[in-house]
C-alpha cells in the first residue's frame, strides 16, 4: 500500500511540476511577444524621429528661419576673412585647419 501511495505522489508531483513549465512556457510566449510588439512601435517611433531631426537640421531651413524670424542676413564679401589656425594637437601633420571669422562694418 505504501509502495502505491508513494507512487502515486511521484506521479503527482511530476505532473504538476510538468503543467508549471507549461504554464511558465505559455507566460514566456505572450512576453516574448510583447516586447517583439514594443520594438517594433520603437523602431517606428526612432524612425519618424530621425526623419524630424533630418527636417529640423536641413540647412535651408535653418537660414530660412535666420532669416525671418531673427533678422539674420549672409554676410558681404569683404566682411569674411578666413585665418589659418594651428591645431593644439594635429590629427595629421600635413593638416592645416581654418578659421573663418566675419567683420562687421
Amino acid at each position: 500500500m505504501r509502495y502505491w501511495l508513494l507512487l502515486g505522489v511521484l506521479v503527482g508531483s511530476l505532473l504538476l511540476l510538468d503543467i508549471g513549465h507549461r504554464v511558465h512556457m505559455i507566460t514566456l510566449g505572450y512576453e516574448i511577444e510583447q516586447l517583439t510588439v514594443m520594438r517594433r512601435n520603437l523602431e517606428r517611433i526612432n524612425k519618424e524621429l530621425l526623419i524630424e531631426r533630418e527636417t529640423l537640421v536641413a540647412l535651408d531651413r535653418v537660414e530660412r528661419i535666420a532669416v525671418r524670424s531673427l533678422g539674420m542676413k549672409r554676410p558681404d564679401p569683404g566682411q569674411v576673412i578666413h585665418v589659418d589656425v594651428l591645431p593644439e594637437k594635429p590629427e595629421d601633420p600635413g593638416e592645416k585647419p581654418g578659421m573663418t571669422l566675419v567683420r562687421n562694418r
